[in-house]
């Protein structure tokens, strides 16, 4: 019998060791840096640097250009950016791209940017965007 190991995703705004730490093997940080408009990129450099230490893989979240030169595990979609600017950039083999939608257009448009995962958001809850179980399932 095959086990296959399912990973975890941890969304991080800031270097925090101790909340890192904390994270096992199969554990993606994605760091989400949506409160400056510029990324710095040694903060970038030095947590890729501690998670490879921890074997961690490190995504970087709506800024495909500066994971790709800073040879990063991946990065993150979210559901806001309808970019297709990166399908230009030549990827290595196991460079990942993930993304995030709330409904079915948003779907769409992650298989459109060749997002590997999507996450589903608002599943369950009543806000103007949610999914629900019956679209859900439709899908």
């Amino acid at each position: 019998m095959h086990f296959i190991k399912t990973r975890k995703y941890y969304f991080i705004n800031k270097f925090d060791t101790n909340n890192i730490d904390k994270q096992d093997k199969h554990t993606i940080i994605i760091l989400r840096n949506y409160t400056s408009k510029k990324v710095d990129e040694m903060l970038v450099l030095k947590i890729r640097n501690y998670c490879r230490k921890r074997s961690l893989k490190f995504y970087l979240a709506n800024n495909i250009k500066l994971a790709i030169k800073l040879n990063l595990n991946g990065a993150y979609i979210p559901s806001f950016n309808r970019n297709l600017n990166h399908l230009t950039y030549s990827l290595k083999k196991n460079f990942d791209i993930v993304g995030s939608a709330h409904n079915l257009r948003e779907i769409k448009n992650k298989e459109v940017q060749k997002a590997k995962k999507i996450f589903l958001s608002s599943l369950f809850k009543k806000n103007e965007n949610y999914l629900g179980i019956n679209r859900f399932k439709l899908i």
